[in-house]
């Protein structure tokens, strides 16, 4: 199976940037928009048309893949600002299946289990870090996803 990768994007504008290109906060009244972008090999899976409010998108998929790796239930999610439903499953020992639904618009690809938990691990990792080191104004939400990234270790 090909290698994933994982990053978060914020929007800026029209343009999506990378967390180290930065320099504004946040405070826990806005909306920090962004995308999760989820490449398998040279393919993107997820991309920036599939944006919304990125805080709130790793504050509902990291528990969502916790609960799933926990009972093995399918995990599903609606990004909370768009159209668009996200679910994770595991069709098969050690494989699991990304799909989005978009509008008329379906996609899914298979991945290997433990490189999407490192990826996503890494990926949260470095999100939660760049809140904590001063984008988000008020400090409140990381410690709750430094949680899950910490249970998340557990499934490696």
């Amino acid at each position: 199976m090909n290698s994933i990768v994982i990053t978060t994007l914020i929007k800026d504008g029209e343009k999506f940037l990378p967390l180290e290109s930065v320099t504004r906060t946040f405070s826990e009244e806005e909306y920090m928009e962004g995308a999760l972008i989820i490449k398998t090999g040279n393919q993107i899976f997820m991309g920036e048309d599939f944006w919304d409010i990125v805080l709130l998108m790793w504050a509902l998929i990291l528990p969502g893949f916790l609960k799933m790796l926990s009972t093995g239930t399918e995990m599903k999610i609606c990004f909370p600002d768009q159209p668009i439903d996200f679910s994770i499953q595991e069709p098969r020992t050690n494989t699991l299946k990304l799909q989005l639904d978009y509008d008329s618009e379906h996609r899914e690809v298979l991945v290997a289990k433990n490189d999407f938990i490192r990826a996503l691990r890494t990926a949260a990792q470095e999100f939660t870090d760049w809140l904590r080191n001063g984008a988000e104004k008020e400090g409140l939400v990381w410690p709750e996803l430094q949680g899950y990234i910490d249970k998340l270790k557990e499934f490696e």
